[in-house]
């Protein structure tokens, strides 16, 4: 199942991102519980406790400072809590994670 990251209602989100959920595709599980779940074709959401409007917001801000033919920050498209958790909607970016790297000079 797959949501449009525009028109998804709080609650799909939600739901879609729940462990419980079948149709959940996780592209990345971190440190503390956060997921990295894909909810389309061109968005994921991060989320888990612990991750916040300013971590969405300090992204956003990369986002519009950072060139990004030189490295790839997503696109924030939005944020909200639901019963403590934190979701940020946001660009999905295809590639290798820099946490993946095995050469940390380049980090």
């Amino acid at each position: 199942m797959y949501l449009h990251h525009e028109t998804a209602t709080e609650e799909e989100i939600v739901c879609l991102c729940a462990r419980s959920t079948s149709a959940r595709n996780v592209i990345h599980e971190l440190e503390g519980g956060h997921s990295v779940v894909r909810i389309s074709k061109d968005a994921v959401v991060k989320c888990g406790f612990g991750i916040t409007k300013e971590e969405a917001d300090n992204q956003a801000q990369a986002y519009s400072l950072i060139n990004q033919a030189i490295i790839r920050v997503p696109r924030v498209y939005r944020f909200f809590t639901h019963k403590g958790i934190g979701y940020i909607v946001m660009e999905f970016v295809d590639g290798e994670s820099l946490n993946s790297t095995a050469d940390i000079s380049i980090c």
